[in-house]
């Protein structure tokens, strides 16, 4: 599995013509901001010294998207790391992104299902 940030090569962003002829911008993308602990990447964002944390914001801030889902970050139910990011993102001139959402990742959890 390419572990580079710049392996965004999977990231998409899209130009979508809304009604009313506005743009939409929505993006996708493999973030690789993995931690191997709980509140690590919390901590790395808020330091403001993580290069990778630092990086991903300055790649979203300058694609501007209006929508963007990611992959690859960890999940804290407060949101506090996502949050901490968008704040990175703003900060680097990058779109206010105002609605935050995160589900709990079902990796490794049996479907039931044969998939």
């Amino acid at each position: 599995m390419l572990r580079s940030l710049l392996s965004f090569a999977a990231a998409l962003t899209l130009s979508a013509h809304a009604a009313g002829g506005d743009t939409l911008r929505l993006a996708f993308f493999a973030t690789e901001l993995g931690r191997k602990g709980p509140g690590l990447l919390y901590r790395d964002i808020a330091r403001g010294d993580d290069r990778q944390a630092e990086a991903v914001a300055a790649i979203v801030a300058h694609s501007a998207p209006d929508v963007i889902v990611l992959t690859g970050i960890d999940y804290d139910h407060d949101l506090l790391a996502l949050g901490a990011l968008a704040d990175r993102i703003a900060a680097a001139g990058g779109p206010v992104f105002t609605h935050l959402f995160a589900l709990p990742p079902n990796a490794g959890i049996a479907s039931g299902v044969d998939l």
